[in-house]
């Protein structure tokens, strides 16, 4: 899983280039040479590429693996993720997750090395580093608040932060004030956090959305849904978004609610004489029989069964026919 995640990474990632108006200061050139003026144009390069391409993919990589240690560590912990803004900024920056005041390196929670050499700050020491190897100037990277991530579609989060970026030459300084380092990740191929949590890594999928469009919803489409473990976002949606599934199952995204329908290995024998919600975040929730009535999708196929859903989602998936109530037991 993790293998293919990371191999077709740099090919599956859309790229949203942010326009930043930042201020950029030199110093007068003062007696320079010929030899000097053109080594100035190419720092002028170096600099110019550092802040509008290294620091954007530097942080595209190390949110992209962040998001995905952070979804296997609640599957090691079978926990929800405390302070999720918090904890995200600490392990794209460092590579460790403070949870109920322990720190841990995420690596060695996971016992996956995605963070090691991959962490913003050591992206920072590698241009750092050859800066002064290669051009023999000092490089100065600051970032100046905390790296944030936020949901702005339902596949799609955006990640920044704010940085201060000074080379110091010889002959002339280049120095840029508060710049916006932003990129975008889409979410496929993540193992979902909720299911990871809820489960602890025994009953885990990758988010995949579906193709069936709202009105093409019928019991062959949903059984395919089911059986390929794909995800749907539905218009004013009552489920939690990617990122809200990492920290309260509980929440409601309107404009980026995604579910799942899970199939009947994940449901014990408990869930089934309550006769549990298999939609996922309702699964989650505790939804059943003792709160609502259920009703049981009849024309699933058998390897997916038995597949238990409120009216509401009946109707959203357009199965009616093929459903029956089913509280509170057969």
């Amino acid at each position: 899983m993790l293998r293919s995640k990371k191999g077709i990474f740099f090919t599956l990632i859309s790229i949203a280039l942010v326009v930043i108006v930042s201020l950029v200061v030199r110093e007068p050139i003062v007696g320079t040479s010929e030899f000097e003026e053109i080594r100035i144009n190419q720092l002028d390069n170096f600099f110019d590429s550092v802040q509008n391409n290294y620091l954007e993919n530097a942080l595209r990589v190390s949110a992209h693996n962040a998001l995905l240690s952070m979804s296997l560590y609640a599957g090691k912990k079978q926990a929800y993720i405390e302070d999720f803004d918090k904890a995200f900024s600490e392990v794209v920056l460092t590579g460790e997750i403070t949870q109920g005041g322990i720190t841990e390196d995420i690596d060695t929670v996971t016992q996956q090395n995605l963070m090691v050499g991959n962490t913003l700050n050591d992206f920072i020491e590698i241009i750092r580093t050859q800066s002064l190897d290669v051009f023999k100037v000092d490089l100065d990277i600051g970032v100046l608040k905390s790296v944030g991530v936020w949901q702005v579609e339902p596949w799609v989060v955006k990640v920044g932060t704010n940085t201060s970026i000074n080379l110091t030459g010889q002959t002339a300084n280049w120095t840029t004030f508060h710049k916006n380092i932003n990129t975008e990740l889409n979410i496929f191929e993540f193992p979902d956090p909720m299911l990871s949590a809820e489960f602890g890594g025994t009953y885990d999928r990758l988010i995949f959305n579906t193709t069936i469009e709202p009105l093409e919803w019928n019991i062959a489409n949903l059984n395919n849904h089911v059986g390929l473990g794909t995800y749907a976002h539905f218009e004013n949606s009552f489920g939690p978004s990617f990122l809200q599934r990492f920290y309260d199952p509980g929440l409601r995204s309107i404009c980026c609610g995604i579910e799942s329908i899970l199939d009947g290995s994940a449901l014990t024998p408990t869930d089934m004489t309550n006769r549990r919600s298999s939609v996922d975040y309702e699964y989650s929730r505790g939804v059943d029989c003792s709160s609502v009535v259920m009703k049981e999708v009849t024309g699933i196929s058998a390897g997916n069964k038995p597949v238990y859903m409120t009216q509401s989602h009946v109707n959203l998936y357009q199965v009616d026919l093929y459903s029956e109530d089913t509280c509170p037991s057969g």
